[in-house]
């Protein structure tokens, strides 16, 4: 027996409509038709008993830990009247540009959105938006931030409006979800599902138009955006592994008083990077390589001169050490300063 799951998000003014969301699941689990191969399922966090919220951790910290993610359900359902809910803590949750979520209802809707423009095929994306008379609700900051959410992508672009359904009312509500869930239940029926070999080449299709001919088997045409693309492909992979080889420099240098001016340097980088965790801006790569540099050369002096006093073992390993990681980490810069620049 397949099951649907459906991730249910809102904020807490939306209970009538979450209500319905499990009204309409229950009708659908003992329909004749639905239930002979499938059984739908709500993932929320007022379904049942609840979730067991931890006094050490953050609420929606309780929710990711005790739930199924919204990027493991078939559909993602939002639902929005006047608010968009309460900010989450920033030393816990971030947008990829560094700043904050209004609201865990934010934070799952970018979960859901994230998976599909990394080119899952799930879940399918749901917002339903209650259309208000005018000046309706009483928080107008909270309206406010509501409003900023629906201004951005993917429900506004330049001036066309899109990713949202409205409804009027309850009733409307209900009506139009039952009708939408049904649809969706439909292709996954038995014998509605593509066989995999026809489902792979409509993906190779979709692949070869979308990513252009340097990925393709014309991959010997060569186009201007082709090294946009390499340094898109390997950006995250770039940011994990520069961010592991600077580390393992700095525990090998941070507490020797040999590298004074390093340290300054190090922690300059750090803090930049930091502010820019995704590289919107390419990082100083020259300075980097240059820092990393110089504690190389002054790393093997250090060592050799160590050696020759005969002083404690510990330091010639940690310096010998210190030289290998700083060559490794900036051999690694160079190679996607290449790519980056």
């Amino acid at each position: 027996m397949f099951t649907f799951r459906i991730f249910l998000s809102s904020p807490s003014d939306c209970e009538v409509e979450r209500a319905i969301v499990h009204e309409i699941t229950s009708h659908l689990n003992i329909d004749p038709l639905v239930s002979s191969f499938a059984r739908v399922e709500i993932v929320a966090w007022d379904w049942g008993a609840g979730v067991p919220l931890e006094a050490l951790a953050t609420p929606q910290e309780s929710v990711n830990r005790h739930l199924a993610l919204p990027e493991d359900c078939e559909v993602f359902i939002g639902i929005f009247q006047c608010k968009i809910g309460t900010a989450l803590p920033t030393n816990a949750f971030r947008k990829n540009d560094g700043k904050p979520f209004l609201s865990g209802s934010e934070y799952e809707f970018h979960r859901a959105w994230n998976a599909r423009r990394r080119g899952a095929s799930r879940p399918a994306i749901y917002i339903y938006r209650k259309k208000m008379s005018e000046n309706p609700c009483p928080d107008s900051v909270q309206y406010e931030e509501l409003q900023h959410f629906f201004e951005q992508q993917p429900f506004k672009n330049g001036n066309q409006w899109t990713g949202s359904l409205n409804y009027y009312d309850a009733a409307d509500f209900s009506s139009t979800l039952d009708g939408h869930l049904r649809i969706l239940l439909s292709q996954y029926q038995p014998g509605k599902l593509q066989p995999f070999e026809i489902w792979l080449k409509h993906q190779a299709t979709i692949l070869s138009a979308d990513a252009g001919p340097r990925y393709t088997g014309d991959a010997h045409i060569e186009n201007g955006i082709g090294e946009v693309f390499d340094w898109l492909l390997v950006r995250k992979t770039a940011i994990a592994a520069l961010d592991k080889t600077l580390s393992n420099v700095w525990e090998t240098i941070y507490r020797d008083a040999a590298f004074a001016d390093d340290q300054k340097n190090m922690q300059r980088i750090d803090g930049r990077m930091r502010n820019d965790v995704c590289w919107h801006d390419t990082p100083d790569f020259s300075f980097i390589i240059e820092t990393l540099q110089c504690i190389e050369s002054k790393a093997w002096r250090e060592h050799i001169a160590h050696e020759k006093a005969e002083e404690h073992a510990n330091r010639s390993h940690r310096l010998k050490r210190a030289a290998i990681n700083a060559r490794d980490a900036a051999d690694l810069l160079k190679r996607y300063a290449e790519i980056a620049s």
